[in-house]
């Protein structure tokens, strides 16, 4: 199972992004679902329910930087599509909320709390931006969120965490170039 969610994250990324890092993506996208389909029953997390599990992304989808965060959020809207048609992750169909930041860190944190409050979401997947994603590394942390797949500059967000506090490090999944 865990072999067929990673090649459908991998077919993905050619059709829907074209000009951002593919490999970057696409790792990261197999690691999310795989991460997910190793998950813990139903009831033990927040936004994993019978029927789904929801990730939320903060990302630029108004603005200057509103490319990176469309195409982000095509290819993830993409990938989750092609696994909810094969059924979705142990019957468990995948669900994106995304939130507009407009690459503006007091606006990734508000962003972001409305997503663990309101929608009570299991994971953070597709940010978008160096300083957005650093906003938000120490609420996802201290809400106990996977962050996965941030297109950040190398070395950010807490990777390695030596840089900034050990605590993030573990659930931040990042592919490295």
């Amino acid at each position: 199972m865990l072999q067929s969610l990673s090649s459908i994250a991998v077919n993905w990324a050619a059709a829907a992004f074209a000009g951002i890092r593919r490999a970057r993506v696409q790792a990261a996208l197999a690691f999310a679902i795989g991460l997910v389909a190793l998950s813990h029953p139903a009831s033990a997390e927040p936004g994993v329910s019978e029927d789904k599990i929801t990730f939320g992304q903060v990302a630029a989808l108004d603005g200057p930087a509103s490319a990176l965060g469309q195409e982000m959020r095509t290819g993830l809207l993409a990938a989750f599509a092609e696994a909810n048609a094969k059924g979705g992750v142990k019957g468990r169909k995948l669900e994106l909320i995304s939130r507009d930041d407009g690459y503006e860190p007091t606006n990734s944190i508000a962003a972001i709390k409305q997503l663990i409050d309101e929608n009570q979401i299991f994971g953070l997947v597709g940010a978008v931006g160096t300083p957005t994603s650093q906003a938000i590394v120490p609420i996802a942390a201290e809400a106990g969120l996977p962050f996965i797949g941030p297109f950040t500059a190398p070395n950010s967000c807490g990777i390695p965490a030596s840089e900034t506090s050990k605590t993030y490090a573990p659930r931040i999944f990042k592919k490295r170039k």
